[in-house]
């Protein structure tokens, strides 16, 4: 795997744009072969090229802390307010305040995650449109990297994975540190890299 990537890199640095094979990927035969395959797909290696000159896959992961996303959505939630100060100020005693407590908590809990989920996909919906401003093409990516300790105590909302023509790097780095200053938002943006995620062989 690491030879194989190994063997990408360099490629890149000296022909600048190249098409990634995924690892494992065989043209079984000898140079004629090779060479037949290549003749055979030229029109369609042509296209997938043009598709990706100059330009690099880059991944975005935002992360949330979801404990101060609730504070500030309970705090600016009159209703949100209300049902928590109720909860404070119920008695645990006799047992059957105790009961009520527990049926508001329980309550608040689920109102409280029904608003995390929807301002989290609100933003998504928000970072999706900002970023895609600043790419030629974008996809919410299932495979996720390796999450450093300094992310650990934060969710990880969404992963994109983006190709990026060279002159339109530095404003996708602008959006996404306006991401980051946020309070209680953290982005993660990794590569350049060959473009992976946007060239298929079958």
């Amino acid at each position: 795997m690491l030879e194989h990537n190994y063997v990408i890199d360099q490629a890149t640095k000296k022909f600048g744009t190249v098409l990634p094979f995924s690892f494992d990927v065989i043209v079984r035969g000898d140079d004629n072969t090779v060479k037949w395959w290549l003749d055979k797909n030229y029109e369609m290696l042509k296209r997938k090229l043009k598709s990706v000159e100059d330009k690099a896959e880059y991944s975005v992961q935002i992360f949330c802390d979801l404990d101060m996303l609730a504070e500030k959505l309970v705090s600016s939630n009159q209703k949100l307010m209300w049902l928590k100060k109720l909860i404070a100020d119920t008695p645990k005693e006799p047992p059957y305040l105790l009961q009520r407590k527990s049926e508001l908590s329980r309550t608040f809990e689920l109102m409280i995650n029904n608003a995390v989920s929807s301002e989290i996909s609100r933003l998504a919906k928000e970072f999706d449109f900002r970023i895609r401003e600043h790419v030629k093409d974008m996809r919410v990516s299932e495979n996720t990297l390796l999450v450093p300790d300094k992310y650990k105590n934060k969710k990880l909302i969404v992963t994109f994975s983006c190709l990026v023509q060279e002159d339109m790097v530095g404003g996708l780095s602008e959006v996404l540190d306006e991401i980051n200053r946020r309070e209680d938002f953290a982005v993660r943006f990794a590569g350049p890299w060959a473009p992976f995620s946007f060239v298929q062989f079958k």
